[in-house]
This record gives structure tokens, C-alpha cells and sequence, in this order.
């Protein structure tokens, strides 16, 4: 496919410029010898530069110019189409709050338990909310559709209603900590395993 300006910058650097550089130092003595021959002195300008020498110093003048970055200065690739798409799915995670609607468990798919609310709020690479008994904090970061989880902490509180709380918000840090990617559309954010398999399941906060 078409290379990046500043690939091409690169090769034409590498490949073309020590060309020109011998053909500058094969110039500069043809050119230092007819100076010297016809007695020109730059102080006295009656006689007129040598056309070989006013190649040269052209040369040595784009030479200059290319060295100092001037042809490649502000040229970088444009963002590819999947890291914009990243870009904006980021900012969509990071907008909402977002409340688990099911998950999954040893015996299959369940929804959280009545009178429980488990959240996940998403900002500048934190995680924040509640497991449904406890308050949490997490960090992540992403990767394209990508997510890693770590450093989970929470406060040490016991509930012991509803029946089986604790259980369902160990199972939920647990299947955090677990995700490796994600997915949104229509204001349902799923958490997934490695094996591609739909473990937490968000809705947006109305």
C-alpha cells in the first residue's frame, strides 16, 4: 500500500542523500580548483561565481534544509481508522455510570440480586462503585476493545441481606478482575473473558 510521507522521507534519506554527498565532495574540488585558477576573491565580487559552484552551494543548502527535518517537520500518520474508533469508545465507557444487569456464575447466567445495585463508573483509567455490598476501586486500561482490570480494593463491610450478597459481589470482583475485553452498543456495555465469553453485563445509568 501507499507508504506514510514520513516513511518516505526516511528512505529518501537513507538511500538518496549519500549520493548527493559524493557528488558535493566530487563538485567542491572542480570547484575550489577553478576559484583558485581564475583568481576569484569574494571580497572584490567583479567576477561571477563559477555555475558548478553555485550548484554546490545549492545542494549543500537543501542538504541543510533536509537535515535539520524542514521536508518531514509536522508530517505524522493520520490516527487509523480502529484507534479512532477506540478513541470514541473510551469516551463513551468513561461517560455513564453503569449498572450490572447480569452475570455469570457457576450455574449460568443470573441477574443481580433484588434490593442489590452493583456499579462501575469508568474515568481516566480508575473504576469506582459499588459491589453491592461494598464500595470498590479498580484500575484498568485499554487496548483497542481491550480491557485489563487491576488492583482491586474494597471496604470490609459484612451484609447479610439479601441472602447470598457476599457471594454475588465476590463473583462480580472476581469476573472484573477476569475481563480482557469489551464491548458497547446501545447503551449495554459487556465485560467478556479471554475465551471471548460474556461474563458482566451493563446497562446504562438513566
Amino acid at each position: 500500500m501507499t507508504k506514510s510521507r514520513a516513511t518516505y522521507s526516511s528512505n529518501w534519506r537513507r538511500n538518496s542523500v549519500p549520493r548527493i554527498q559524493a557528488t558535493v565532495e566530487k563538485w567542491a574540488g572542480g570547484c575550489v580548483a577553478e576559484l583558485q585558477m581564475n583568481g576569484f576573491n569574494p571580497e572584490e565580487r567583479t567576477k561571477p561565481i563559477p555555475h558548478q559552484c553555485l550548484a554546490l552551494l545549492v545542494i549543500i543548502l537543501l542538504l541543510s534544509i533536509s537535515s535539520a527535518g524542514g521536508c518531514t517537520a509536522n508530517l505524522s500518520p493520520a490516527p487509523s481508522p480502529s484507534s479512532a474508533t477506540s478513541s470514541s469508545h473510551s469516551g463513551q465507557l468513561a461517560q455513564k455510570t453503569w449498572v450490572l444487569a447480569s452475570y455469570t456464575s457457576e450455574t449460568g447466567q443470573q441477574t443481580t440480586l433484588p434490593n442489590t445495585t452493583i456499579t462501575a463508573t469508568f474515568d481516566n483509567g480508575n473504576i469506582t462503585g459499588s459491589a453491592g455490598c461494598n464500595h470498590y476501586s479498580a484500575s484498568y486500561q485499554l487496548k483497542g476493545n481491550e480491557i485489563a482490570v487491576s488492583s482491586i480494593a474494597s471496604t470490609l463491610m459484612y451484609c447479610a441481606s439479601p441472602d447470598g450478597v457476599m457471594i454475588q459481589e465476590t463473583t462480580y470482583l472476581q469476573l472484573l478482575k477476569a475481563a480482557t475485553s469489551y464491548t458497547l452498543s446501545d447503551g449495554v456495555l459487556t465485560l467478556s473473558s479471554e475465551e471471548g465469553n460474556p461474563q458482566l453485563i451493563f446497562h446504562s445509568e438513566s
